[in-house]
């Protein structure tokens, strides 16, 4: 499936919001401050896609969801379009959907959520298919374990858990490979599991993963997966040492878990068949649709990784549609296939929208300095006061020298601010 609007009215920050997706598949970025409410975009979206009746495992307080200065009329509407892949119920067999969650009015001492009808048979009808999951900034592979029931009793809701709390962990997706492991060492016992109806070997999932992961060099310095045991995911880094995948820095871990658990939800979905279905050692790929949600897609990455990590998505998963938030403006450069928004910041006049034209093609192939000098990051982030008061020094002495009024000491101070701008002029732009 995809998502081609969404409406969000009194949530949270967000008075009014308006998103549209022309073409669906790719990379759609949401930049803003901090207060901006991005991380309430993603989870109010992945809350309309997960509907009203799993979403009651997600224990929400919904206290928190009516915007403080509004008593009615907060509501999230998504529409879009499900692919062939999505069963439903419906008697039209329509391809698109429609889906709103409303917020009954507040004061009636709780908040419900009701549904329409073309909903019910579509998106939250549990048909198969359907496919969408959701990662908040987050993403480690310990802790949380309170909410490990959820990933068996409600397996929907629970991809989308982790954007809701920071106490959610994706210690499934380890929970899962260790298993694998230890089926494949069953199978060539002959040990055979009688409720078993998987069609495929585990050892089919576990090598195809590793070549999914080795793929494009998405880990840097040539680090990669070493073995996968029922004690644990252990890599190779640079240095040629082997980790525990649990000991490796945050960036590593926030990758990792991430892949790791939208690989499961993929298998969970659609069946490793399907998964793996135009998967080979020189174009791994996975050739299916679906909605990943990331909130802060760039936390605990290096730039480089940062620069990158769009792109890699993208080329793996050709068909998914990504609506991630970031900081940091590297993030948006593979939102060529895609779109990039920014909310308006908190307490201005502006007003929250789409990037196009000169200031996304900046954002896309410009460097930093181009990126950053649109503003749509915030003002003077480029440098610091102390570097701006350097950079004014520099004109007042540079006046002075063209009229030939430098004495000895300005003029050594004046070669000095030449060298330290130009050199970080040079830095900039290597």
């Amino acid at each position: 499936m995809y998502l081609n609007s969404i409406k969000i009215q009194n949530i949270r920050s967000i008075n009014s919001l308006d998103l549209t997706f022309k073409e669906p598949a790719g990379w759609h970025v949401i930049i803003g401050d901090n207060g901006s409410g991005k991380s309430t975009v993603v989870r109010s979206i992945a809350l309309g896609i997960i509907g009203p009746f799993d979403s009651k495992a997600l224990r929400l307080n919904l206290n928190d969801w009516i915007s403080k200065k509004h008593k009615t009329g907060s509501f999230i509407s998504i529409k879009g379009q499900r692919s062939e892949f999505d069963k439903t119920s419906s008697p039209t067999n329509s391809n698109d959907f429609s889906a709103t969650v409303v917020f009954k009015e507040r004061g009636i001492g709780e908040y419900n959520l009701e549904s329409d009808d073309s909903s019910l048979k579509n998106l939250w009808s549990n048909e198969s298919g359907w496919f969408s999951c959701a990662f908040g900034p987050f993403r480690r592979f310990s802790g949380g374990k309170e909410w490990n029931k959820i990933y068996y009793s409600e397996p929907r809701a629970s991809a989308h858990l982790s954007i809701f709390g920071e106490d959610v962990a994706l210690t499934e997706a380890l929970d899962w490979l260790k298993e694998l492991h230890i089926k494949s060492i069953e199978a060539l016992s002959g040990i055979k599991h009688r409720k078993s109806n998987e069609n495929y070997s585990p050892d089919f999932i576990l090598e195809n993963l590793k070549i999914f992961l080795e793929r494009g060099s998405l880990l840097p310095h040539g680090t990669k997966v070493h073995q996968i045991t029922s004690e644990g995911i252990f890599l190779k880094d640079g240095n040629g040492v082997i980790v525990d995948v649990t000991q490796m820095s945050d960036g590593y871990r926030s990758i990792l878990s991430l892949i790791f658990e939208l690989i499961r939800q993929l298998v969970r979905c659609f069946g490793a068949d399907l998964v793996f279905k135009d998967f080979n050692n020189e174009n791994p790929i996975i050739n299916l649709p679906g909605i990943v949600l990331i909130d802060e897609v760039d936390a605990h990455l290096h730039p480089s990784w940062q620069a990158r990590i769009g792109e890699w998505f993208l080329g793996v998963f050709p068909k998914v549609q990504f609506i991630v938030t970031t900081h940091s403006p590297l993030i948006c450069r593979a939102a060529e296939k895609g779109s990039i928004w920014r909310l308006k910041a908190p307490g201005t006049e502006g007003v929250s929208g789409e990037i196009k034209g000169v200031e996304k093609e900046r954002l896309i192939y410009g460097d930093l300095l181009d990126a950053y000098g649109t503003e749509l990051f915030g003002r003077n982030v480029t440098q610091s006061k102390s570097g701006i008061e350097i950079n004014e020094k520099l004109a007042e002495l540079s006046l002075k020298s063209f009229k030939g009024n430098l004495d000895t000491n300005e003029k050594e101070e004046f070669n000095h601010l030449k060298l330290i701008t130009s050199h970080l002029n040079d830095a900039a732009f290597k």
